[in-house]
């Protein structure tokens, strides 16, 4: 079974980060398919045989609002990524009402 979905796509941004936009999600959606991604990759071993060594991610998630531009859903999942790595790493953080003050006061 496939962590993403067919209308789900990967692409690289940045050095090191990676954005699934997926499709057709709400929020609690996209919260549910992150979660799923960020376990399943911590349970896969990345030697065979298993020495016990993971790999881990952190992800930041948010969803389309009406009248959002990329920059803005961009500012968003990146200040929820690095918020995910400031509070232990391996966690899924979501763009919070904070994160939606703070687009509207660079707007002003």
């Amino acid at each position: 079974m496939s962590t993403l979905r067919d209308t789900d796509m990967v692409c690289r941004w940045g050095r090191e980060e990676l954005i699934v936009l997926a499709l057709q999600c709400q929020l609690h959606g996209a919260c549910e398919l992150a979660e799923k991604l960020r376990a399943t990759i911590a349970a896969d071993a990345i030697f065979l045989p298993d020495d016990g060594t993971r790999a881990t991610i952190s992800i930041g998630v948010t969803a389309h609002r009406s009248g959002d531009t990329i920059d803005a859903m961009l500012a968003r999942v990146d200040k929820a990524f690095y918020r995910a790595k400031r509070e232990g790493r391996n966690c899924v953080r979501v763009a919070n009402e904070l994160d939606i003050w703070a687009d509207l006061v660079a707007a002003e």
